[in-house]
This record gives C-alpha cells, structure tokens and sequence, in this order.
C-alpha cells in the first residue's frame, strides 16, 4: 500500500500536490510567481551575491551597478536570477515601494507583477503592492528602502509596514478584491468569482482595471 500511495504522489504532482486544496495550490502557484527567487534552483541563486548590498552578504556588485539604477537592476534580475525567465513575459519585476518613493533596488523589495497592473498602479500604489505581498514581505521591503533607499524621507518615513499593508488591503476590499496576509489575492472574494480577476500561471490578470475603478470612487 504505501507503494501505490509514493506513486499515486509522484503522479499527483503533475496536476498538484497530493493533499493538498485547491484553495492552497492556488495561492502556491501565486507565490512561486510572484517571488521566484523562494522556489529558485541553486545555480540561479549562485548569482544572487551580485544583487545584495555588502552588509547583507553580497560581493560589491550592488553597491557599483544597482544601487541607484533601477532599469539596470529590474533587466538583470529578470536575466539572472528567474529560473525561465520566458513564463515572465506578461510580467514585470515590480518594486514594492516604488523608487519615485524612495524604495530600494533590492530583491526584498521587489516582486513580479502582471505587466498590465504594474504599469497602471505607478508610485501612487505601494499600499496597493503591499496588500498583494502580504505582511512579511512588506515589511523586508519596507526595512530594505529605508536603509538602502530613501524610504525614511518619503510620505511612509512615520508609518509601519503593516499599516501600510491595512491600507491596501481596505482599498482592494472597496473594489471586491481580497487579499491574504501571506501575499496573493483570495479566489473566493467577489472580484474573482465574476471572473473580473483570473489567474493564468500564478500571474494574477484584471487586477490593472481595478485600479482604475478604485481611482475612479
């Protein structure tokens, strides 16, 4: 019997995890696309010391190329560091708190983001970005843009990370988005089950029309 039970989840793995919900593949398969780098293989992650600050175990890379250059940054952490970087063509590594608004270039402050969406939340959505990132993440990024961007002189100097994610989280709520305290949205809020929102491959879709809507109340 456990034989047949080891291949039933070997097979099981195909189309999901064996025993696990619905509702959980679900958000695995947000989470592994919005931070890729927690389900990386090692030779991607053997270029990561490039990508961090010396005081956070990196090689001196970061400090020459990407601190202060986030084009730079965003194109060579999409090159180097996602496993297939073609099931990201629909995305765009997106900052959590924008640099408009003194948010770092590092990787704990960025995450990949359906193209569409990012391209219409701008600097004026970071609230936005950290509902979507869940509170842990936030709050990495929020630490990272106030020691290695200027996150301490901007309009978040005096706020905590988890109020921050509190206001995102009200505003996708007033436009049926739900989104979970671990990062992604909910499938059963009311935005999901009128297909106004779907998922394709972990990458959420629909979510830049909302924005508008929410712009519009």
């Amino acid at each position: 019997v456990p034989h047949f039970r080891f291949l039933h989840c070997v097979v099981a793995r195909v189309s999901g995890p064996c025993n696990i919900s619905p509702e959980a593949q679900f958000m695995e398969r947000q989470l592994r696309h919005d931070h890729p780098l927690d389900y990386s293989d090692q030779h991607k992650k053997d270029s990561l010391p490039d990508f961090l600050p010396a005081d956070e175990g990196g090689n001196g890379q970061w400090e020459k190329k990407y601190k202060d250059d986030a084009r730079r940054f965003t194109s060579d952490y999409r090159r180097k560091l996602l496993t297939n970087p073609s099931e990201y063509e629909n995305s765009d590594v997106g900052h959590i708190f924008s640099v408009g608004n003194g948010g770092s270039n590092t990787v704990g402050n960025v995450m990949m983001q359906d193209k569409a969406y990012n391209r219409t939340v701008g600097k004026n959505g970071d609230h936005l970005n950290a509902a979507l990132a869940g509170y842990k993440k936030t709050h990495v990024a929020f630490r990272e843009s106030k020691q290695y961007g200027n996150l301490g002189n901007s309009e978040y100097a005096d706020r905590t990370s988890a109020d921050i994610v509190d206001q995102g989280k009200a505003a996708w709520r007033s436009v049926g988005v739900l989104t979970k305290m671990g990062g992604g949205i909910d499938r059963r809020c009311k935005a999901y089950r009128r297909n106004e929102v779907w998922e394709e491959n972990g990458r959420i879709v629909g979510l830049d029309k909302k924005v508008r809507e929410m712009r519009k109340q």
